[in-house]
């Protein structure tokens, strides 16, 4: 008989092509409770230039609609030779202390380095009562202070329980604010001049409960505190504390600008900052399109709209809506 073959003709499939994916994709993918955790992840400033104006509007209308404010980073005020640590504003200037240990401050428009006899090697936290009257803490658990002149920094005798630990320092009205990131405890240290004698307990960490590693502290009248999983709360001596915010995302040191001037509080990780109201409202979520991640930031006491923020290297101003 006959043997009769089938031909069958092969379908070669098309190969498949992935769509390029741009910022924008990126983000519309997301969820809009993770937008802003999607935008940090894939932000790059060379990927939002490379979107065209369509784009670029379409990403912004994206972001507007979620309440969040794509801004560009203004001219950078200030350079500095190596990255900035720690930032706070004095007599309306900035005065801030590099990761080497250098502590700079402004004059006249000009950047001024201390004239330090020897810097702190890895710093944490800085706090200025006066050009001459500076406590700075490193990772050691020193608290260190300097006096504007030549003289080496005095390292401050500690009692037993608050010297085991990295602290975190704030100053207001002339007293001394400590934290404890180890133990969480805070302390207050009263009519702050020279040394830690009138130190004592402000409050206790069982009135911080669910504080994860604290990462930053200003002070409103009440302590205002962050920490690294983005909890922010706040609370007064011998209290328990209230939760202010928690942040949706966050990426790198979660820091805290506010002041007993200003109606806002900013909370920033990242490149996101977090407008805050008197009533704990988030007025508006601002994302710089910048390359870098915000360091530390401080509002202006005499202009509360006036935001100095470091990042890397740079200490920029952004003036806020």
């Amino acid at each position: 008989g006959t043997i009769w073959f089938a031909w069958r003709q092969s379908h070669q499939t098309p190969s498949t092509q992935t769509a390029k994916t741009t910022l924008l994709t990126d983000i519309q993918n997301a969820p809009s409770n993770k937008l802003l955790g999607s935008l940090n992840d894939a932000f790059s400033s060379a990927k939002l230039e490379s979107l065209d104006n369509d784009g670029k509007s379409s990403l912004k209308n994206l972001l507007a609609s979620q309440n969040i404010l794509l801004a560009d980073l203004p001219a950078v005020i200030f350079l500095l030779p190596n990255e900035i640590q720690d930032l706070e504003i004095l007599n309306k200037e900035p005065i801030l202390i590099d990761t080497r240990g250098q502590l700079w401050s402004v004059n006249s428009g000009k950047l001024v380095q201390f004239n330090q006899k020897s810097a702190i090697t890895d710093p944490v936290s800085l706090t200025a009562f006066s050009p001459t009257n500076i406590v700075v803490t490193d990772t050691l658990g020193n608290i260190w202070r300097l006096d504007g002149s030549t003289n080496p920094p005095l390292a401050l005798t500690q009692n037993s329980a608050l010297f085991s630990g990295i602290k975190l320092v704030e100053n207001y009205q002339g007293n001394l604010y400590l934290i404890n990131q180890t133990t969480k405890i805070t302390y207050r240290a009263s009519n702050f001049t020279a040394d830690l004698a009138l130190v004592a307990v402000y409050n206790k960490a069982e009135n911080l409960p669910g504080l994860g590693l604290p990462t930053d502290l200003a002070i409103s009248g009440k302590i205002i505190m962050a920490d690294s999983n983005g909890k922010v709360i706040e609370f007064a001596r011998n209290s328990t504390a209230t939760v202010k915010f928690q942040l949706p995302a966050t990426d790198g040191a979660v820091k805290i600008a506010t002041n007993d001037k200003a109606a806002i509080t900013v909370v920033a990780s990242g490149r996101a900052l977090y407008l805050l109201d008197g009533a704990n409202s988030l007025l508006k979520t601002i994302f710089l399109a910048s390359d870098g991640k915000i360091t530390d930031l401080a509002l202006d006491p005499t202009n509360p709209t006036k935001l100095w923020l470091a990042i890397g290297k740079e200490l920029y101003i952004l003036n806020l809506p």
